[in-house]
């Protein structure tokens, strides 16, 4: 999950979730150390002690540059700050700030991440090369401070992010992280599109040597797509969960709790910050995936999506149907004696052994 504001006006969200990745949270390295030698950790603090109270694990972005320490601090196309797409004019100002952040909270952030889509101009405008640069100083360090820290590789986006990567793992920056990083945004087209994202990095790492856990660590829709019916946007988050975890990510952060100017998927009320139906899908797919382990995922000839579940030894499957609405036969073997929905709702199965599959995902418990 991203939270932005959960130091200040954001209730803790009701929906339960084991990782919080801190991005556009006020704590990049540009607010962390406004000026040389002047860090400010007050809200990093605050978000540490919240996770900490809450049992959930810290992902931490480490870019961007502060004005005064950015290579090109006149550049004004940076999404965040003049310069802050640049990389450091002097490398002693990123190994001074990743100590200062390693050495503070050793033991108490689980990873950090190197940067934020750095093949977009607007966060990263250095070459390759310097990422490589700066992750291997920050690698060194964080294993030096935290040895048990996981490091992030900095997350490509889109299908020139896929392109980025490569270059970024024939360049040697798989082995400067323990994860790869990526952001797999498919929006404004349905969840099904992330299947082959998914599976086009993977290969880029298999391509380049590297077998280590992909992350998707940040997702979710913006415009053009818009979600008028609670029931499809909850529908898009638990088939989301499913085919990310089905294709190879091995966690997925949604983008984000309080955000209420740039995604339409909200989870959270914009204003109210209380939580919409489409929180349910979140919490409901939590409850059919934590413990289960992956088993399958196929397609039918009539587009209906079947991904099998196994839990202590007893399969269970979920259902659906992106493209209209199916009915289909229920095999005997299936042994289904319960149907849930991605919203909650619980009923038996049909007598007559048809089940009327759509666009929400339904769980088949069996007996």
């Amino acid at each position: 999950m991203h939270i932005h504001r959960a130091d200040s006006e954001t209730p803790w969200p009701d929906v339960p979730f084991a990782a919080w990745r801190l991005w556009d949270a006020g704590v990049s390295w540009n607010k962390l150390q406004p000026k040389p030698g002047a860090f400010v950790f007050n809200k990093l603090d605050r978000d540490v002690q919240l996770a900490s109270e809450h049992n959930v694990k810290l992902l931490l972005t480490l870019g961007i540059s502060p004005t005064w320490a950015s290579s090109q601090p006149e550049n004004r196309n940076s999404a965040r700050t003049p310069g802050g797409c640049a990389p450091p004019k002097n490398i002693s100002d990123w190994r001074n700030y990743v100590e200062a952040v390693a050495r503070r909270y050793r033991g108490r952030i689980e990873a950090y991440e190197i940067w934020n889509e750095p093949n977009l101009a607007k966060y990263f405008c250095g070459s390759v090369g310097d990422m490589v640069n700066l992750a291997r100083e920050a690698y060194r360090i964080i294993k030096a401070y935290d040895p048990a820290a996981l490091v992030v590789a900095p997350p490509g986006t889109g299908r020139d992010g896929i392109r980025w990567l490569n270059e970024y793992l024939k360049a040697g920056g798989g082995e400067l992280s323990d994860v790869i990083g990526f952001h797999l945004y498919v929006t404004p087209a349905e969840p099904e599109k992330v299947v082959a994202l998914t599976q086009d990095v993977l290969e880029v790492m298999k391509t380049n040597g590297i077998s280590k856990p992909l992350w998707n660590t940040e997702f979710g829709w913006a415009k053009p797509r818009y979600f008028s019916d609670q029931k499809e946007a909850a529908a898009f988050v638990s088939r989301s969960y499913i085919l990310s975890w089905a294709s190879g990510a091995s966690r997925l952060y949604w983008y984000a709790w309080d955000n209420n100017g740039w995604v339409t998927l909200h989870l959270a009320d914009p204003v109210s910050l209380k939580p919409e139906t489409a929180s349910s899908g979140y919490s409901t797919v939590q409850q059919w995936l934590v413990g289960a382990e992956m088993k399958s995922l196929t397609r039918q000839p009539d587009g209906t999506w079947v991904c099998v579940l196994s839990r202590s030894g007893v399969q269970e499957r979920i259902v659906w149907n992106p493209d209209s609405t199916v009915q289909i036969s229920i095999p005997r073997d299936w042994r289904v004696s319960r149907v849930e929905s991605s919203t909650g709702v619980s009923s038996q199965p049909p007598q007559s052994g048809t089940l009327q599959v759509h666009s929400e995902p339904l769980l088949l418990r069996p007996n």
